[in-house]
C-alpha cells in the first residue's frame, strides 16, 4: 500500500504569522521547548495555486520534535486570486 502525503491533514503549528496583506503571506511555526536551531521550509509546488504548504508540515513537526524550531513558508502562487504573474 502508497501512502499519499497530499491525502493527510497537516499538522498543525503552534503559530501562523503574517508577512503580507495577501492571505497567501504568511508562515506557520513550530516552536519546540528548548530550541536547538532554526530552519526554514520552502514548499515547492511550481508557484501553481494548487500546491500549497501543508504537504510539508508532517516534515516541519517532526523537526520541531528534534529541537529545531521551523518556519514553513506560504506565498503567492500563479492561480491565486491576487497573484502577480
Amino acid at each position: 500500500m502508497t501512502l499519499d502525503i497530499l491525502s493527510l491533514p497537516p499538522s498543525p503549528p503552534d503559530k501562523r504569522i503574517a508577512y503580507g496583506d495577501d492571505a497567501n503571506q504568511f508562515f506557520d511555526l513550530w516552536e519546540p521547548a528548548t530550541p536547538r536551531a532554526v530552519a526554514m521550509m520552502i514548499h515547492g509546488g511550481f508557484w501553481r495555486a494548487k500546491y500549497g504548504l501543508h504537504h510539508t508540515s508532517h516534515l516541519c513537526a517532526a523537526l520541531a520534535q528534534r529541537g529545531i524550531a521551523m518556519a514553513n513558508l506560504e506565498y503567492r502562487r500563479v492561480g491565486d486570486r491576487k497573484s502577480v504573474v
